[in-house]
């Protein structure tokens, strides 16, 4: 009987653990989410140097960039939701797209930049805007 109750409770342990590490449980809900993101962001991540563009604008809020790298230039208009590490006077800022007419602000980045049909929205003269993302706490 004692063996019995062992079995039951090693099995019970073994379930409530699977169903813990498996990506798909209830009660990690955005963990296979989150993976999924993951693995995007590597496969689809662009890295833009300072040689790759021109300020013609800058705020505290936004930075307007001409794209002068007609290389990646084509890899920018032909990206599927890019991600963009952005190297600004030895510092990475990353930079996430946001469909045109969508409310939400993307998380986990510095900057964000208009989106059309996933694909990114240039300005005249291979300008891109990215605007700053306000912290949640200063959300209204």
């Amino acid at each position: 009987m004692e063996q019995y109750k062992a079995f039951i409770l090693l099995t019970l342990a073994t379930t409530i653990l699977i169903n813990c590490i498996s990506p798909q449980n209830s009660f990690l809900p955005n963990s296979k989410q989150k993976f999924m993101n993951s693995i995007n962001e590597t496969k689809d991540t662009i890295y833009i140097y300072e040689s790759d563009y021109k300020v013609v604008f800058s705020k505290s809020d936004m930075i307007k960039i001409v794209i002068i790298n007609k290389t990646l230039f084509n890899k920018l208009s032909n990206r599927i939701d890019p991600t963009l590490v952005l190297h600004i006077k030895n510092k990475s800022y990353t930079a996430k797209g946001v469909e045109i007419f969508s409310s939400e602000l993307p998380h986990d980045c510095e900057y964000f930049f208009p989106l059309k049909k996933k694909k990114i929205l240039f300005s005249e003269n291979n300008t891109l805007e990215l605007r700053k993302v306000i912290p949640k706490e200063y959300n209204y």
